[in-house]
């Protein structure tokens, strides 16, 4: 989703290189690359290739303790999964930069180390993110994990009254069938002040927003950057 969106961001008129004179894409690159999940998986889901990509993003000479001992990469991981930390470095491949978080703290079941993460956020650090990510133009969808799902946010508002506060998100959802609606991949939920789902707040049908309990739940956070 993030790189379908960069690459829709780039076939339209709009001149990326007066967004951030200093971005480094390459451009004829993401607009040839094959967009498809069997392309990427297969591209980028050798170690050896991610281990490569670290050290060019992560400005290492060698690779350190805490990622040799980890299966990261999707072809080691028992469902070929990839989460956020897969995500900054294929993009990074491509001269995309962006920010690493987690949100509460690192699950211990997670694929990616602690150490890749540049700091802990919580809820209300996160919102800030977020609204100043889509308070800017042409910016791009934001990746979460918590480990077992992965969800895109591709927009944000918050509503406040005097007896209470609340947050919706805009998710983008890949987890639909093929016969699937438009809605079940593409819907917002609402959270309370502490940033949770509640059933009486959100009426609509959504396939993983019950999921978004950012109070005690660890997620993992990818923030790309254009800027």
């Amino acid at each position: 989703m993030i790189f379908g969106t960069l690459r829709n961001t780039l076939n339209s008129e709009i001149d990326i290189t007066k967004i951030n004179t200093n971005i480094k894409l390459n451009l004829d690159r993401i607009k040839s690359f094959q967009n498809e999940f069997e392309n990427l998986f297969v591209s980028y889901g050798q170690k050896e290739t991610l281990d490569k990509l670290f050290l060019s993003c992560y400005g290492f000479e060698e690779i350190p303790d805490y990622l040799k001992q980890k299966e990261y990469a999707p072809f080691e991981t028992q469902y070929g999964w990839a989460e956020p930390f897969i995500s900054k470095l294929i993009l990074h491949d491509f001269g995309l930069l962006g920010d690493l978080y987690l949100v509460n703290g690192h699950n211990i079941d997670s694929y990616a180390p602690a150490e890749v993460f540049q700091k802990i956020i919580d809820f209300e650090k996160f919102k800030t993110l977020l609204f100043e990510h889509f308070g800017k133009d042409h910016t791009l969808p934001v990746m979460i994990d918590d480990s077992l799902i992965s969800l895109c946010i591709v927009g944000i508002s918050s509503t406040i009254d005097a007896i209470s506060s609340t947050t919706t998100l805009l998710i983008a959802d890949p987890h639909v069938e093929i016969s699937g609606k438009g809605d079940e991949g593409l819907y917002h939920i609402v959270l309370n002040e502490k940033g949770n789902y509640v059933e009486s707040l959100n009426t609509h049908p959504n396939l993983n927003g019950k999921r978004l309990m950012f109070e005690k739940v660890n997620w993992m956070v990818y923030f790309p950057r254009l800027y």
